[in-house]
């Protein structure tokens, strides 16, 4: 986890580097200049919402601003309802979650 500077400064250093100004991002996504430029100050708390509206206009990975801001629990939550949204079962539930084609298997092990 990084600390508010850290993670400020981290987040300035992509949006430099993908040759983004901060008045673009406040047209692009419609975020304050002020309030962005606060936050790569280090002086201002970034939110999930607005990490996630960064990471969609940087393409870079949500979960790894996630992980850099300390949302430790969110990185889990959105891990398990990506796995989800493609049918996958997360191994932590693997015991709790039923699959409904192992139930007419029963028998077969």
């Amino acid at each position: 986890m990084l600390s508010e500077k850290e993670l400020g400064k981290y987040l300035a250093e992509i949006r430099k580097r993908k040759g983004i100004s901060l008045r673009e991002v406040n047209k692009l996504k419609d975020i304050s200049y002020s309030h962005l430029s606060m936050i790569e100050h280090g002086k201002r708390n970034v939110t999930p919402a607005l990490l996630r509206n960064l990471a969609d206009l940087y393409k870079v990975d949500y979960l790894d601003l996630y992980e850099k801001a300390g949302y430790i629990d969110l990185i889990e939550n959105e891990q398990k309802d990506i796995l989800r949204k493609i049918g996958a079962v997360p191994l932590s539930d693997i015991d709790t979650t039923p699959i409904p084609i192992l139930r007419n298997c029963q028998g077969w092990i």
